[in-house]
């Protein structure tokens, strides 16, 4: 599929990230049953009485553009093994640094995260409005084609999705987060920390970044500098839950926290308790 064939996310501003798993749920219940439904079937089967088609359709469209449904003859078939919830996410969320990867339309959804992580919180959160100025200043969206342009409806769209993924919280006004991504990537042993280790701050992030985008933005692969608001309160915060030990020390590396100029230069996971 060619970037000008893509399915653009954020312009599908009916869809809901929800509804998306909902869709791939049913259509693996479907399959393990032996079964399988047109789109206009399984939209009887799951939408709500006043979703139109429009949005149905939005929704649908976006669940093939992420490659984990297909069309066979007609009907839709999972092109993935079935994901729980948490799963789901997991694997949106790579697949929103994939499309930055190459370049695609949508890759404007993880560079506008890195947007989002570099601004400063007035009062702990974002006004929208500011943020979509932001990133059309920062991104030279103004130059681009309308479909990968970005505007206060599409930060919308973007907003849904970004807080379905556990990386923002608040609406209208926002913040970026990065701690629930970042509990997780510690206590899960699929990511390859030990425990009762020293990590320089860049490969703690380097692992974060794995599950979500942009977490030093917007320097991504700088050794040391100041850190983003939301990737130093999820520093903290995994401090206090008693997770990790944020640590100084001697001329390595440093990275500084926003307002005190902090300096930390290692993480060290905690074992388990």
């Amino acid at each position: 599929m060619t970037p000008e064939a893509e399915v653009l996310i954020v312009n599908r501003i009916t869809a809901r990230p929800d509804v998306v798993y909902a869709i791939l749920s049913s259509v693996h219940t479907l399959h393990r049953l032996g079964e399988a439904a047109t789109s206009a079937e399984l939209k009887q089967f799951i939408a709500k009485r006043d979703m139109g088609e429009d949005q149905w359709y939005d929704n649908v469209a976006i669940a093939l553009e992420m490659g984990v449904l297909v069309a066979e003859d007609g009907k839709l078939a999972p092109r993935s093994d079935f994901m729980a919830v948490e799963e789901f996410k997991r694997f949106v969320r790579r697949r929103f640094q994939e499309y930055e990867a190459r370049d695609s339309n949508n890759a404007l959804i993880a560079r506008a995260f890195r947007v989002a992580l570099g601004m400063p919180l007035d009062g702990g959160t974002i006004d929208v409005q500011e943020f979509v100025n932001h990133v059309e200043r920062q991104l030279g969206t103004e130059a681009l084609t309308e479909v990968r342009r970005f505007n206060r409806e599409k930060a919308g769209a973007w907003l849904h999705w970004m807080r379905y993924l556990d990386l923002a919280v608040g609406s209208p006004r926002f913040a970026p987060v990065l701690s629930t991504v970042a509990r997780r990537v510690v206590e899960d042993e699929r990511s390859g920390l030990e425990r009762d280790t020293d990590l320089a701050v860049r490969e703690f992030l380097t692992l974060v970044e794995q599950e979500a985008p942009c977490v030093t933005a917007p320097a991504a692969e700088a050794e040391s500098g100041q850190l983003p608001a939301a990737t130093a309160a999820m520093l903290v915060l995994l401090e206090e839950e008693g997770m990790v030990r944020l640590e100084t020390v001697g001329d390595a590396p440093r990275w500084s926290f926003p307002g005190t100029g902090q300096p930390v230069t290692h993480v060290h996971v905690l074992g388990a308790k």
